[in-house]
């Protein structure tokens, strides 16, 4: 995306190409609607993770939609909105911690009984970490990581709603949101956005913006332009290194 965006490529031609395809986390949906632009194909998302053989969930191949979900299950793949404190499931459309069953399940860490114990619940269900809802016909969205919610207020954020709305905005490439600890034990949303060429940060248009999209409790307390998010040679933004930058900002 980016090699396209420098040689000024805002349309691919390429008649042989049938499936794209994204994983890995909750899917912005300014880069869905971008890279079906730019492909002129539908982007596929799914849900999987190293614990389990193949894809979880994923989109259906005859079907272009128009939301961010991961899709529908797999054959013989389960998955539960559970609540992290009761682990009781939760009914559609409230969030909660993915457990996850089926026959693609790994039996457990390889030689770390404890890690295996950690992970593993009652029903053969393992317990991914991370945080998503189900609709009523099935479908699942991913929202998250459950280490990295914020709790602000009593309030639970979701790094990826804000997210969302930040990426929203014609002036930012794309962001990523952390916590940070106040002495109170509340957090505060700490936001860093990477600009697109040529565009600089109206901080006043920008909390207008969000003003529209999000509540308060979830609007960041701060907000720092960096040169570029920190990312892991697959692309995905790592977050460890901006919660210290985060820790490292005065209060």
């Amino acid at each position: 995306m980016a090699y396209l965006q420098e040689q000024g490529i805002d349309q691919v031609k390429a008649p042989a190409l049938r499936f794209v395809y994204t994983g890995a986390g909750p899917l912005d949906m300014a880069l869905k609607e971008r890279v079906e632009t730019l492909f002129g194909q539908a982007l596929h998302h799914g849900y999987g993770l190293s614990e389990y053989a193949g894809s979880v969930h994923i989109t259906r191949m005859c079907e272009w939609r128009k939301d961010t979900s991961a899709g529908y299950a797999v054959a013989e793949a389960e998955v539960q909105v559970t609540d992290p404190v009761t682990g009781q499931a939760l009914p559609c459309g409230e969030r909660g911690e993915l457990w996850v069953r089926g026959r693609g399940l790994m039996p457990g860490y390889f030689r770390d009984p404890q890690a295996t114990a950690a992970a593993m619940r009652a029903g053969g269900w393992y317990a991914s970490g991370d945080l998503g809802k189900l609709s009523s016909d099935g479908a699942l969205w991913v929202v998250g990581r459950l280490k990295e919610m914020i709790i602000r207020s009593g309030f639970n954020v979701y790094p990826a709603e804000v997210e969302t709305a930040l990426n929203a905005h014609p002036s930012i490439e794309r962001s990523a949101v952390v916590g940070r600890k106040e002495a109170d034990g509340n957090e505060q949303v700490i936001a860093f956005v990477e600009l697109r060429p040529g565009c600089q940060l109206d901080i006043p248009a920008l909390q207008a913006h969000l003003r529209e999209r999000l509540a308060p409790y979830k609007r960041p307390s701060r907000i720092e332009t960096v040169a570029a998010l920190p990312t892991n040679p697959n692309g995905k933004i790592v977050k460890r290194l901006l919660h210290a930058q985060a820790e490292s900002l005065p209060m």
